[in-house]
């Protein structure tokens, strides 16, 4: 390959991969949020579970005085990942339902790596892609200089032609008129 060919293919290549990388990156970020939203839904929904049967594996349980600050059925992120619930029985008193943060972070870190690892599998994929691409943008513009090439070739032996069918009669032409000039010196 040429220079301006290889100066072409990586343009085109790096052009083609940081727009797809770009792209990728946008949906995974969306993914992320979207699974975390997921765990926290469903994280939620086990706290709901847990408050009514009180068989809490994962989560500790605390009772809190009631307040009409804290509202309940809503999942908080502070220092832990918890839930205020009412207590049918005591009116003065919320369940409050806490997944220590650690966990919490645990299972974050469980999804961001899963994430990184799909998001690997397709950059090597879009590498791919992206040379196919940058090849094949590639080929009409090799295939347009090489017909420049042979047009400046078939020109310049247009040209030659008749310019040394000149310079040979211009040194016949010579030798002639010195041959000619010679004779009549003497």
């Amino acid at each position: 390959m040429k220079k301006y060919e290889i100066e072409s293919l990586l343009k085109n290549f790096f052009l083609f991969f940081i727009l797809l990388e770009i792209l990728m990156s946008i949906i995974f970020w969306q993914q992320f949020n979207n699974k975390k939203r997921t765990l926290d839904e469903q994280l939620h929904t086990q706290m709901k579970l847990c408050s009514y049967t009180m068989k809490c594996d994962d989560f500790d349980l605390d009772f809190v005085p009631s307040s009409k600050k804290i509202k309940t059925n809503i999942l908080y992120r502070n220092n832990d990942v918890y839930s205020y619930f009412t207590v049918p029985t005591a009116d003065n008193f919320l369940m409050k339902v806490i997944l220590p943060l650690k966990k919490y972070e645990e299972k974050i870190y469980l999804i961001k790596r899963n994430l990184i690892v799909n998001m690997l599998f397709f950059s090597i994929f879009i590498i791919l892609i992206s040379l196919l691409f940058s090849l094949y943008a590639l080929k009409p513009l090799k295939k347009a200089l090489n017909l420049n090439e042979e047009f400046v070739k078939d020109i310049l032996h247009d040209f030659n032609t008749p310019i040394s069918s000149m310079v040979i009669n211009f040194k016949l032409l010579k030798k002639e008129s010195v041959a000619t000039y010679k004779t009549h010196l003497i």
